[in-house]
């Protein structure tokens, strides 16, 4: 019974954690690097790039 208590706080403290570095990192601008260095692989494989 402790270490059930233990897990949900556990799980509880690294979703928040998760979803505070999504957050994070939309706000900072990093699905947009994401995104550019993504198509830009894809191009070069294609080899328009």
């Amino acid at each position: 019974m402790k270490y059930e208590k233990v897990k949900q706080i556990l799980f509880c403290v690294l979703l928040l954690a998760a979803v505070g570095s999504l957050v994070f990192g939309l706000f900072d601008g990093g699905f947009a690097d994401v995104l550019q260095k993504a198509r830009m692989i894809c191009f070069e494989c294609i080899g328009i790039g």
